[in-house]
């Protein structure tokens, strides 16, 4: 790819015909696109890999908290409960 080229019709100071400039910068946009094109297909799996990692740990950390939340209140609720048990024995 002579990038000289597409240099001097972007400046236009190009001598190549109109078709020919046309050409040159369809043929430097496709080459472009065919190199972000692969970037995109061979890095994609990484990312949705990574991706995949962080919402599996997140997941696990909001069902860790949300577990521990819900023995907390057991445990507040059956210490409610001996209490509720107890002090009508102590006021006999």
């Amino acid at each position: 790819m002579n990038t000289k080229e597409l240099e001097l019709i972007l400046k236009g100071k190009s001598k190549k015909s109109t078709a020919g400039q046309v050409w040159t910068i369809t043929k430097c946009l496709s080459i472009f696109t065919w190199c972000v094109g692969k970037f995109i297909i061979k890095n994609t799996p990484t990312v949705l890999g990574v991706a995949w990692q962080v919402k599996k740990e997140i997941s696990n950390e909001i069902a860790q908290s949300i577990h521990e939340y819900k023995q907390e209140q057991r445990q507040l609720a059956l210490e409610e409960k001996i209490k509720a048990l107890t002090l009508p024995n102590k006021k006999s």
